[in-house]
């Protein structure tokens, strides 16, 4: 396909969102997204200023001059090699080299350009798009998770249809979660490119940004990490706004925010990048049920459009009934820090491969992990060992999987119920 041609498309900015795939809004920030990902370690380094942050930008700049910006380091600070790597993660989350459009990344390097050649993939590949999420890493080796439309188009007008979510013609979407993950893509990107509803993005602001626009009929997407913070704000919602939560699993703490914010409504999705969503329910005391696309085969679960398509589920499902189930704890036994899913075995292997260190033991309290650690010298216990065991932690872990507290001891010691211990009194319930 000639160049001229692909130009001609992206300068249209071509929108058809009755296609049910994505509207220029939802690619646009998708892009941010991964922008704003990939700007982190570069801004940490000194390669990308402060100023060239997709946060500031969004925050300074109107819709015209946000397309304009050159993804150079004149503009949003990448150089030739750094800009490699975002054209390979922009091309795998869409999937771009299926109609060869990534191949144009390099040619045409404004914002605005990039929305539109992926606005021109998807007019080429119509109902084969598919989209790739990449999961944490935080449980080992990240992996690459690839779903067709289809699937999760049915997801969506699944919950639309069956008013698993409040979705009304005036509702808006505000939303509090990274748009490049699973479940704001769902929420976020999907949705309103079908509905047409309009998004308001809040992702990587404070919370409170979102009691303080929403009007009535809004939807908030939010995880149980900020619906917690959320709680505790004493803040409340001045109109009928309504929630919704995913990510993690919920606590009695996260549904206290109905009471303490005055939501109307509350829902929760439970899913994982490798399944999209699987159940809901609108009550912390009630099972489960599963969402419309799905339907159960004897232990296993499978969207409804196939009778091959099963779930890799990653979650244990206790069945209370044909379509309802308590949710029985990870299957790889992983905890979740602020969304993101941990492993502990993980984070104790990571830790135990620094040189002098004897023994490990990581624990998850109040939301955060902690590691003890006992040197195989205990002399060693100094300011230089934790030093390197802190630096060894930074360069290996997520910063989600990083310890917040790394505690050296000379010994492990246990309570009477078998337990690891930092304190001899330390009582039996911790």
């Amino acid at each position: 396909m000639a160049i001229s041609a692909i130009k001609q498309s992206s300068s249209k900015g071509v929108d058809k969102p009755q296609r049910g795939i994505l509207n220029e809004d939802s690619i646009r920030r998708l892009v941010l997204s991964i922008i704003a990902v990939s700007q982190v370690p570069l801004i940490t380094k000194g390669v990308v200023q402060p100023r060239a942050a997709v946060a500031r930008c969004r925050a300074e700049m109107t819709l015209p001059e946000l397309d304009e910006l050159t993804l150079s380091e004149s503009g949003l600070g990448f150089d030739s090699l750094a800009l490699l790597d975002l054209v390979l993660k922009v091309n795998t989350f869409f999937n771009l080299h299926k109609t060869g459009i990534e191949d144009y990344l390099l040619v045409y390097q404004t914002l605005g350009d990039w929305v539109g050649l992926i606005v021109r993939h998807f007019d080429l590949i119509e109902d084969q798009a598919e989209f790739s999420f990449q999961t944490s890493g935080s449980t080992g080796n990240p992996k690459l998770i690839t779903h067709n439309i289809a699937d999760l188009q049915a997801e969506v007008k699944g919950i639309v249809r069956n008013q698993v979510l409040p979705v009304r013609r005036s509702s808006r979407i505000l939303n509090l979660v990274p748009p490049h993950h699973i479940y704001g893509f769902l929420f976020s990107c999907l949705l309103p490119s079908i509905t047409k509803l309009d998004v308001v993005d809040l992702h990587g602001k404070p919370f409170t940004n979102a009691i303080r626009l929403a009007i009535q009929g809004d939807i908030v997407l939010a995880t149980p990490f900020l619906w917690n913070r959320m709680a505790r704000s004493g803040m409340i919602y001045e109109h009928e706004v309504h929630g919704v939560t995913a990510a993690e699993p919920s606590s009695q703490e996260t549904w206290s925010v109905v009471e303490n914010t005055k939501l109307s409504s509350f829902t929760e999705i439970l899913g994982a990048t490798e399944t999209g969503g699987v159940g809901f329910r609108k009550s912390f005391d009630d099972d489960f049920d599963l969402l419309p696309h799905l339907t159960r085969d004897g232990a296993h679960v499978r969207r409804k459009v196939s009778e091959e398509s099963y779930l890799d589920l990653q979650d244990r499902l206790e069945w209370t009934g044909d379509k309802s189930f308590r949710f029985g704890g990870r299957i790889d036994n992983a905890v979740q820090v602020a969304g993101v899913n941990v492993s502990l075995a993980h984070v104790s292997d990571t830790i135990s491969a620094v040189a002098g260190v004897k023994q490990v033991n990581v624990r998850f309290v109040e939301e955060r992990i902690i590691a003890l650690v006992v040197p195989h010298n205990t002399s060693t216990i100094s300011q230089d060992f934790y030093e390197a065991l802190h630096l060894h932690v930074v360069k290996n872990l997520e910063p989600v999987a990083r310890p917040s507290e790394l505690i050296i001891l000379p010994e492990l010691k246990t309570n009477s119920m078998g337990k690891y211990t930092i304190y001899c009194n330390e009582p039996d319930n911790v």
